[in-house]
């Protein structure tokens, strides 16, 4: 396959380079309980403490310390498997309605409230009237060329890797979720739009008017900069909570092969709002047409893509939601 193949060299070219979160691990697709205890254990050493005292900046007005570490905790503290409490790996993949070639793919490490909220989304799928499957793993971890356990304590580093592996199950569009993201529409307006477009990116402002210059801290900032020359600050925003991919389209193939070479490197993920820096970087750089940013209200759907939770839109109705494609629940109760 086109994608794994320039992948593997990605990472094999980069390996010289010490990501922070990089563990020694051999290439492996296929992985065993006892190797995801042992990437546990190794990605558990990584020392924590000092990488959140090189990275988290000394001043300036920046988020608060408490978030920056609950963020890089979603690689380096994720919960693969724990078979004391009897949490094993699980891969949920079931067709809905007449199936087809479009496929929701979402994950959940077992911390917080993430594996309840994940399995939410195949029957409000399957009730909104989509055809096509949904894909997901409970714990465990994405490695559809093998090298990705080394990096698994990347934080959200599982988003594109996920993706891939549905395109290696044989799907042409997908469509990714974070575990809170439940579908309160039929999904299909937006898969037309990736099968047309080949990617689909729910953001558009630029990071900086977008109001994220807190949420980026300077080494992960000027690391970004090392990398393409060009500000990401001053990128179009991509959200990380649903990004869309059409298997083989130009941009897609562009888009993964960047993620890789930046996902060796590691410290492009050490912000607070980690993925979308990284996001808006790799599709700022390639010169991503603006069509391929879908603003949450475009009117290129019928339907908002999607609304916050109530903590944060308080104003909105639940009749208001219902209208919306997807709505976020809540992910930070224990």
């Amino acid at each position: 396959m086109k994608i794994r193949i320039l992948t593997i060299l990605v990472l094999l070219l980069n390996t010289v380079f010490a990501s922070p979160f990089f563990i020694d691990f051999p290439d492996k697709i296929e992985l065993t309980n006892q190797d995801y205890v042992e990437i546990q254990n190794k990605i558990r050493a990584i020392d924590f403490p000092a990488m959140i005292e090189t990275f988290y900046p000394k001043s300036g007005d920046f988020s608060e310390r408490k978030f920056f570490e609950r963020r890089m905790r979603t690689g380096i503290g994720a919960v693969l498997i724990d078979e004391e409490k009897g949490l094993f790996p699980q891969i949920i993949f079931e067709k809905i309605g007449n199936g087809g070639n479009c496929c929701v793919v979402s994950y959940a490490s077992y911390n917080r409230r993430y594996p309840e909220l994940l399995k939410d989304i195949l029957p409000a799928l399957a009730s909104s009237g989509f055809n096509g499957y949904f894909y997901s793993r409970i714990g465990g971890y994405p490695t559809p060329t093998g090298q990705e356990a080394k990096y698994a304590g990347t934080p959200f580093g599982f988003k594109i890797p996920l993706i891939i592996e549905a395109f290696q199950l044989g799907f042409e569009n997908v469509l990714y979720l974070d575990s809170a993201c439940l579908p309160m529409e039929d999904p299909t307006p937006v898969f037309k739009l990736i099968h047309q477009n080949g990617c689909f990116f729910v953001g558009g402002r630029n990071c900086y008017d977008n109001g994220w210059l807190r949420y980026f801290f300077p080494k992960a900032r000027q690391a970004l900069m090392d990398i393409y020359r060009r500000d990401p600050l001053l990128e179009k925003q991509i959200s990380g909570s649903i990004i869309g991919f059409k298997k083989d389209n130009i941009w897609t193939r562009k888009f993964i092969e960047e993620y890789y070479h930046v996902l060796t490197l590691g410290d492009p993920f050490m912000s607070e709002l980690s993925e979308m820096f990284v996001f808006a970087s790799i599709a700022g750089y390639l010169h991503f047409p603006a069509h391929l940013y879908i603003d949450p209200y475009s009117q290129q759907l019928p339907n908002p893509v999607y609304a916050y939770t109530a903590e944060d839109h308080p104003e909105l109705t639940a009749q208001q939601r219902i209208g919306m494609f997807l709505y976020r629940q809540q992910n930070d109760k224990h």
